[in-house]
């Protein structure tokens, strides 16, 4: 009876450790697989951002990224998460101001339409950041605070080679882990993103930002 306890509690144990392993090479996997996409061009830049939505449809398909981000009506994040975003937000502007840098953010589209599209990057970005990341990256390691360093490390590097985007987006990222893993929704998360964006945008000189550009758009921008 002892022998036989024992071997399902090491079955169980060899289980547990084999999906962990299988989880930690899908989150290699894919962050690769973003790298890639970033610091490459053309079709081959193509390939691997359908791969990737590929991905973002398995895990939007799955049960677990179901519990993620349909529930918009949580007063509590949407509250905690735009007060902290608004004043940050008046922080960056009053600085650029200060430092006589303020200025109207240029793009391909006008302003309005840049906005509204960046909400929806914004919405992509934290959907894997969160759902893909965070979710399962807390599985592993079982502790909030540290998947959010963890997250946070992972979200700044995609934003290479700009420091001004790598210094910014670490800190901003483990503001957004912080609202994910108090509430559990990504859309309070993803509005406060495109304020904190357009408040950059627009407080840093664009010469330095190159239009908040990463990977080998940020090294060809002037090109």
């Amino acid at each position: 009876m002892k022998k036989s306890i024992f071997a399902q509690t090491w079955r169980r144990y060899l289980l547990s450790q084999h999906t962990k392993a299988q989880v930690l090479l899908q989150l290699c996997g894919m962050f690769a697989l973003i790298e890639a996409a970033l610091w490459t061009t053309g079709p081959l830049r193509l390939l691997f951002i359908t791969v990737i939505a590929i991905g973002c449809l398995i895990v939007l398909g799955s049960q677990a990224s179901n519990r993620v981000a349909t529930d918009t009506c949580r007063p509590g994040a949407w509250n905690w998460t735009f007060k902290i975003a608004f004043t940050a937000s008046m922080v960056i502007l009053g600085v650029g101001l200060a430092a006589g840098w303020l200025h109207r953010p240029s793009g391909r589209w006008p302003v309005p339409i840049g906005i509204v599209l960046y909400l929806f990057w914004a919405v992509l970005q934290q959907f894997v950041l969160q759902a893909l990341f965070f979710v399962r990256l807390q599985r592993l390691v079982g502790d909030g605070r540290f998947t959010m360093i963890v997250c946070a490390l992972l979200f700044c590097v995609t934003h290479l080679p700009s420091i001004i985007l790598v210094v910014t987006t670490f800190f901003a990222a483990l503001f957004f882990c912080e609202s994910f893993r108090r509430y559990r929704t990504i859309y309070p998360i993803a509005v406060a993103h495109s304020m904190l964006a357009l408040a950059l945008s627009a407080a840093v000189p664009e010469g330095l930002l190159r239009q908040m550009r990463v990977g080998a758009a940020y090294l060809h921008y002037f090109h």
